[in-house]
């Protein structure tokens, strides 16, 4: 349920589930893309929402990211845009 409330992408939500502690619904908050929850998720500890960060391809996320130490989130940064 919690998913699908965040996959509606509605600001009240996602300013809540930002930080919530299940991956996946960081996951759908950062591929809605608000800049305000990327700020928080590109230090996200998990790799596969760092990873999608790097897909929205904020220039300043990518300049973090492309240090990261896994492997899968660098190929994100690397990936054309």
């Amino acid at each position: 349920m919690r998913s699908y409330v965040a996959f509606t992408g509605k600001d009240k939500y996602l300013s809540i589930f930002v930080n919530d502690s299940n991956e996946k619904i960081r996951e759908i908050v950062a591929h809605q893309g608000r800049d305000e929850d990327l700020d928080i998720l590109v230090h996200d500890p998990d790799w596969k929402v760092r990873a999608i960060v790097a897909e929205c391809g904020r220039d300043k996320d990518l300049d973090i990211l492309v240090k990261d130490k896994v492997a899968s989130v660098r190929k994100a940064v690397a990936e054309p845009r």
